[in-house]
C-alpha cells in the first residue's frame, strides 16, 4: 500500500475522532441533580397542656410537618409560631392542647405581661401575702380566684386560774385569693413540701388584723363551697363594674357587726385606730382585757 494511501487513511481517522470529540463536547448535557424540597418544621405540644397554664419551653418540641398538615396550613401559615421552643416562653395557653398538636398563635392568650396586683384589687382593698403550711391550706390545692376563710389557732390564757387552752376562730371570713407562689403568672407545677405562699384581698382593717394575728398563732386557709364562691364572685364583679368600694367581709346586719366593721375600716384608713389584743379578744369571744 502506498504511503500516500496510508497517510490519507490516518488523516481521515484523526478527522473522524476529532469530529466525534467536538460533537460530544457541543452536545454534552450534565446530569440534572434532583432538587429535594426541605420539609418545613412545626412547633407542637410535647405533652398535654391545659388552658390557663403558663407554658414552659420544656413542654413543647419541634418536628417535621406532616403532609396533611402542610395542606391544612398552606393558606394559614401566618398562624404558625416560629419552630423554636422559646416561642412559647412566658406565654399562657388559651385552649387545651393535646400532645403532638401544632401550636398556633390563636391557641395562646394575648402577648402581654400579667395584670399587676393593684389592678386586680377592688377599690380601697389591700393585698396581703401569707405563707401557710400544706396541712393548713387544703394541701396547697387552693387556686387563684377561689375564696377562703382565714382561721387563727392560738393558745389562749383565760386567766383567773383557768387552764391555758388552744382555740381557733375565723379572723377574716370570705377572702379572695389574688395570687399564689408569689407569682403573677399562672404557674402550673407540683406543690412545694414547704410553705405555700398566697396573696389575699382584704379591706384595710382586716389587712391590719392579719398582720397582727400572724404573730399570735398559726393561720389556716379553708375554701368555701362552690355555690358560695359563685355568689361572692358575682357580687365582686358587680362592684368592679361599678367602680365602688364594697364591703369585702359580709357580716351580720342584725347584730350590727356590719356597721361596726365599716367604723373599724374608717378608723384604720385614717390612722385614728390600730389593731391589737382587744380585736382578737372580741373575735375569740374572750373577756375584756383588764386595764
Amino acid at each position: 500500500m502506498r504511503a500516500s494511501t496510508i497517510f490519507a487513511l490516518c488523516l481521515a481517522l484523526l478527522v473522524g475522532l476529532a469530529a466525534a470529540v467536538v460533537n460530544r463536547l457541543v452536545n454534552f448535557k450534565p446530569p440534572v441533580a434532583e432538587v429535594k424540597v426541605a420539609t418545613p418544621s412545626v412547633l407542637v405540644a410535647g405533652r398535654n397542656i391545659f388552658a390557663g397554664d403558663l407554658i414552659q419551653p420544656a413542654w413543647v418540641k419541634v418536628r417535621p410537618m406532616r403532609p396533611e398538615e402542610e395542606a391544612s396550613f398552606a393558606k394559614t401559615k401566618d398562624l404558625l409560631l416560629p419552630p423554636v421552643a422559646e416561642a412559647v416562653y412566658l406565654r399562657v395557653a388559651l385552649a387545651n392542647l393535646r400532645a403532638d398538636e401544632p401550636i398556633l398563635k390563636d391557641h395562646l392568650q394575648e402577648f402581654a405581661k400579667p395584670e399587676s396586683l393593684s389592678k386586680r384589687l377592688l377599690p380601697n382593698a389591700r393585698a396581703v401575702g401569707v405563707a401557710v403550711s400544706k396541712d393548713r391550706c387544703a394541701g396547697g390545692l387552693i387556686q387563684v380566684g377561689e375564696w377562703v376563710d382565714v382561721l387563727l389557732t392560738s393558745v389562749i390564757d383565760h386567766g383567773e386560774g383557768s387552764p391555758v387552752a388552744t382555740q381557733t376562730a375565723v379572723i377574716c371570713p370570705r377572702v379572695r385569693i389574688l395570687a399564689k407562689r408569689n407569682q403573677l403568672w399562672p404557674v402550673f407545677q407540683a406543690i412545694s413540701e414547704n410553705e405555700v405562699q398566697f396573696t389575699l384581698e382584704l379591706n384595710t382593717y382586716r389587712a391590719s388584723l392579719m398582720e397582727f394575728a400572724r404573730t399570735k398563732g398559726a393561720l389556716s386557709l379553708v375554701p368555701v363551697s362552690s355555690i358560695e364562691q359563685s355568689r361572692l364572685e358575682t357580687r365582686r364583679k358587680d362592684l368592679l363594674e361599678q367602680g365602688v368600694a364594697g364591703r369585702l367581709v359580709s357580716l351580720s346586719s342584725e347584730s350590727g357587726e356590719d356597721t361596726e366593721e365599716e367604723k373599724r375600716i374608717a378608723k384604720i384608713s385614717t390612722g385614728d385606730s390600730s389593731v391589737g389584743q382587744d380585736d382578737l379578744a372580741r373575735i375569740f369571744a374572750l373577756k375584756p382585757i383588764p386595764a
